[in-house]
């Protein structure tokens, strides 16, 4: 017979080894489909491994590896708590519904060892056809970034980076916090950027090289700052540290709440940018690595309608430019100056084309 101690060391750990063998399944249906007997991790298993530490952490502030069978006790009004909590974070209805779908089929894995309350996890799902997130311009995401640097207790830098990167990139928050410095390509002078995400899709961008060797600054800082991850993880911050950080620049920006300007917000910049100086829908919906040209109309382009602005009222319109007469050289350069990338651009190819 044991030791009366290690039988009490093993009975700690029993809720951790269920919960891998429970994640262990995912890798076995995955490698048996692809007949791989090296069992490589799936997609799968990180992604429910990664919503079970979340869910621990937030309701009992707890590692799975120490959880012992009185943490799941869990009443339907902590699984509905938590469930808002997830949305107040700026978690999309279809992300809050998957990430809640991979609990409780983990509960009720759990429930033939130990006594779980799966009816607890008995929620409806969220419609998923209604929530839409604000969209903000480049000028204003870019006063995002610049506040958190100036204005942020810890990691100011990192915040900085992890902003400009998602407006140039259009990368969805998970996306970029799975971010290593191998994904990195350099390509005609720019960096390509790729990496699996939603659906285990491969979305892929780039950046300026300008903006990578700022962000190479990050290599020397996350020598410096505590993280328990993985050391080539570029943004070593978590998701909740994130959403805590839009909270608090939300307020200091002033932003109304009802406009619903959250992380994801920062994916829609350069997808407008594309289409309000290309007119290009194609090449917007490359932005944003959409397949789908519907999906992209109907979540991520600014419809706000200005009537004044339609076609029909423009058409009538004689614009007088009597007054270009009395401008001198210095207006109209100043003017350039302060013009935004297509009128810039328009007169850069006038002028190769004259």
């Amino acid at each position: 017979m044991l030791p009366q101690e290690n039988v009490s060391q093993l009975n700690d750990y029993e809720v951790y080894e269920n919960i891998i063998a429970f994640l262990d399944e995912f890798d076995q249906k995955t490698n048996d489909k692809r007949q791989n007997r090296n069992m490589e991790k799936s997609n799968t298993r990180i992604s429910y491994q990664k919503n079970l530490r979340e869910f621990f952490k937030i309701l009992l502030n707890k590692d799975i590896e120490h959880l012992k069978e009185d943490d799941l006790n869990f009443k339907k009004r902590d699984i509905i708590s938590y469930r808002k909590h997830l949305q107040q974070s700026g978690n999309s209805n279809s992300t809050v519904n998957q990430k809640m779908a991979s609990i409780k089929s983990c509960m009720v894995f759990l429930n033939s060892e130990h006594n779980v309350n799966v009816s607890a996890f008995e929620l409806k799902r969220l419609d998923e056809t209604t929530q839409s997130y604000g969209i903000i311009n480049q000028t204003e995401a870019e006063l995002f970034a610049e506040t958190a640097f100036q204005t942020e207790r810890e990691k100011q830098y990192l915040k900085k980076m992890l902003i400009l990167v998602a407006i140039r990139t259009s990368f969805r928050l998970d996306e970029l916090l799975n971010l290593k410095w191998n994904n990195f390509e350099y390509v005609d002078g720019v960096y390509k950027v790729s990496i699996r995400g939603k659906r285990n899709k491969l979305v892929s961008n780039a950046i300026s090289a300008k903006l990578y060797n700022q962000l190479l600054e990050l290599k020397e800082i996350n020598k410096q700052s505590k993280w328990n991850g993985d050391p080539e993880i570029i943004f070593q911050i978590s998701t909740e540290s994130v959403n805590r950080m839009m909270n608090r620049l939300r307020k200091k920006l002033n932003i109304d709440s009802e406009r619903n300007v959250v992380f994801h917000s920062f994916r829609k910049v350069a997808i407008n940018w594309e289409l309000e100086t290309s007119g290009r829908v194609d090449k917007a919906a490359q932005q944003g690595n959409h397949s789908s040209i519907d999906v992209l109309y109907k979540n991520y382009i600014d419809n706000t309608r200005d009537y004044t602005q339609a076609a029909g009222v423009r058409m009538e319109e004689e614009i007088d430019l009597g007054f270009l007469d009395n401008l001198t050289v210095e207006d109209f350069k100043e003017f350039i100056k302060q013009s935004g990338y297509k009128v810039q651009l328009d007169l850069v190819n006038y002028v190769k084309n004259r």
